[in-house]
């Protein structure tokens, strides 16, 4: 879910009651209620894997530790270790976000660059102990992008020779019903490629059994093995 920039503003401007309130003997029993209250808002978003929400609550609940620091006990601020835990994961949800709006500015390169920077992150803090998941590229583009980042890493991984993988991608968007004829050029490139692979390790199997199975007798990738078979008799 991602967060109203101004969530931390709004969070402050409702809690940290430290106003006319300060001057009243009863303000440290009021700030200490609002930090308790922010802190059980906090670790609820945390239980519900909503990091950055939960960051939010921590660090209103710490301007006012930081604010009144005379209203609380030694002792009161184990929080501030929570918080802690926390932060990593919103940092690695904030990523995650900053990717979805590089791909929605057809930023893909950047997208892509980030995501991977985003999983050497995730793999860092070790965030699977915190019960969140980094998606592998493909899962990613096809539960969470669009279809144009799709697109870019199809022809990234066919630039990269990685023709397996451009080929998940686009069984991936063909699934998706996209239509075959607008990527039929692509299509037949991967096909001459992968065959091109292929003859180096087997020259003397079957091109037709083999281009079937690589394509799963599927009827929208026909241009896949058109190009698979040209490529088997000319190359």
């Amino acid at each position: 879910m991602k967060i109203n920039q101004s969530i931390y503003l709004f969070l402050a401007l409702l809690f940290l009651g430290v106003n006319a309130t300060a001057q009243t003997e009863n303000s440290c029993e009021s700030l200490i209620k609002k930090s308790d209250s922010l802190l059980v808002l906090a670790r609820d978003f945390a239980k519900q894997k909503q990091y950055i929400t939960s960051d939010s609550y921590f660090k209103v609940a710490e301007d006012i530790y930081l604010s009144n620091p005379s209203c609380f006990l030694v002792g009161t601020t184990k929080f501030k270790e929570e918080h802690l835990t926390v932060i990593p994961a919103s940092t690695y949800q904030k990523l995650i976000e900053k990717v979805i709006e590089l791909q929605d500015q057809n930023n893909f390169e950047e997208a892509l660059n980030l995501y991977k920077k985003s999983g050497v992150y995730f793999s860092s803090y070790n965030l699977s102990t915190l019960e969140l998941k980094h998606d592998s590229i493909k899962d990613f583009v096809f539960s969470k992008a669009k279809g144009g980042f799709a697109k870019y890493l199809c022809e990234y991984y066919f630039d990269n020779k990685n023709y397996y993988s451009a080929l998940d991608i686009y069984k991936g968007l063909l699934d998706r019903k996209l239509d075959p004829e607008d990527i039929k050029r692509p299509l037949y490139d991967l096909g001459v490629q992968l065959a091109i692979e292929e003859k180096k390790k087997q020259s003397n199997a079957n091109p037709k059994e083999l281009a079937e199975k690589i394509s799963l007798g599927r009827v929208d990738l026909a241009y896949l093995r058109k190009g698979f078979l040209f490529a088997w008799k000319n190359y």
